[in-house]
């Protein structure tokens, strides 16, 4: 059996994406060889029948089940006169995805989850993508218990917090309320380019990254973002994420700057990062 999942990566570790037209990637699985393959989504760069197209995509792979989040009523044509069984998965590894759907814990779909699409939006996402006011809100959540749900994402290099945000291996993110752990993962970095990163990750709902040092360019453009930064912080994750979780975790200054006046405690004075 074929399974297809919408991916925002060519990892197993990546992001499963929202929005099914428009996702960057395609994310299939094969369960009888157990082997993995992607290929980039031949419709999320159409000005319009991005859903329409990406769902002829589906049944011309001969997929027999879709994983995704959000799927809207043109795909929805195509896909609910298929045998093509479609599951609503969250925003979690493909991995992870994958594991619900065995475990017959994915919601099955009957009808489209979103209404029609205008077609492509103007959006500072990659691929020119929009997304939902969940997705792209870095605030906080309120789950189904009414608790407040925090992300946050720790520049990550070897199990270390990284020196520096924009070079780092990838990104541990961190779902965490009332003091306690959610979900925790990783993202693998998708690039180091001006600008986009502080976008990637606001798309991603995280609220504060954590990391030794960030350019002042950088700051202001997670400051735009309405994300907030630590800085100064080195160290195993697993600590970092133990004092985050006690309230004993406390910013220096970045490492890549001796001016930096976010946060407390005993710069570094670091030279030679950029933004």
């Amino acid at each position: 059996m074929k399974i297809v999942i919408t991916a925002s990566g060519k990892e197993q570790n990546s992001l499963t994406r929202q929005q099914f037209g428009r996702c960057p990637y395609f994310a299939f699985y094969d369960d009888q060889s157990e082997e993995w393959s992607f290929e980039a989504n031949p419709a999320a760069e159409e000005s319009s029948g991005a859903g329409i197209k990406a769902a002829q995509h589906i049944l011309d792979k001969e997929a027999e089940v879709l994983l995704a989040g959000e799927i809207g009523p043109k795909a929805w044509q195509v896909l609910g006169s298929s045998q093509v069984k479609v599951y609503q998965v969250p925003e979690i590894s493909l991995k992870e995805a994958l594991n619900i759907y065995k475990e017959g814990k994915a919601q099955p779909l009957t009808s489209p989850t979103t209404s029609a699409h205008s077609g492509k939006a103007s959006s500072s996402g990659t691929g020119g993508e929009s997304f939902n006011e969940k997705e792209s809100s870095a605030c906080t959540t309120e789950n189904s218990e009414g608790l407040n749900k925090k992300r946050i994402a720790i520049a990550t290099d070897n199990d270390e917090v990284s020196a520096h945000f924009g070079r780092c291996e990838g990104y541990t993110i961190v779902d965490y309320d009332e003091n306690k752990i959610q979900e925790k993962f990783f993202i693998p970095n998708p690039g180091h380019e001006p600008g986009f990163l502080p976008r990637f990750l606001n798309e991603k709902g995280v609220h504060c990254i954590v990391s030794g040092g960030m350019g002042p360019k950088a700051q202001n453009l997670f400051s735009e973002q309405g994300i907030e930064y630590i800085l100064g912080i080195s160290g195993p994750v697993e600590s970092i994420v133990e004092n985050l979780l006690s309230g004993q975790l406390t910013g220096g200054d970045s490492f890549c700057s001796q001016n930096h006046s976010h946060g407390h405690g005993h710069g570094h004075g670091h030279h030679g990062c950029d933004s």
